[in-house]
């Protein structure tokens, strides 16, 4: 199992940066991307067409796998545990998450890159406002790990 600390609030801290690098480095290679393309380089219309396809087909089945998966692996973490090694599995069953949709946020941004088509911004942008929408919050945890009052005082 991965291992964030042995200490839950640093456990949490770390899950937060780590939130922040992945959120952080999407951002910059968006913004590289936007400022590297070059309105006059028009590829084929079928390549445009094959990578919004290619997208669609993997925001539409990657990104439910992939909260079904860590969805599945939060659930199956034992109420009984100790606070750390909560911490610990629900960061495991988050990062699934978020590699999941970090991918399909790269490929629509190097997407972009590629074709200078528009439709794979707006597509980036909302991938970008989903991945902060999982923001790994004390009040989310709570709720997905049935924390005690005690464990939230201690996290916070």
């Amino acid at each position: 199992m991965f291992q964030l600390s042995d200490n839950p609030k640093k456990g949490y801290s770390s899950l937060k940066i780590i939130f922040f690098a992945m959120f952080a480095g999407l951002l910059t290679f968006l913004f590289v991307a936007l400022f590297l393309s070059n309105e006059e380089i028009k590829e084929l219309e079928t390549m445009q067409n094959s990578l919004v396809l290619a997208l669609l087909g993997l925001t539409l089945i990657a990104i439910p796998v992939g909260m079904k998966v860590s969805g599945n692996a939060i659930r199956k973490i034992d109420k009984n545990l100790p606070l750390n090694e909560k911490i610990n599995g629900f960061s495991s069953a988050w990062i699934i998450r978020m590699a999941v949709l970090e991918g399909t946020t790269l490929f629509s941004i190097i997407a972009l890159l590629i074709t200078y088509d528009y439709r794979f911004l707006f597509i980036a942008i909302l991938l970008l406002m989903f991945f902060l929408m999982n923001f790994p919050s004390i009040s989310k945890m709570a709720q997905l790990l049935h924390l005690s009052g005690e464990e939230i005082q201690s996290l916070s």
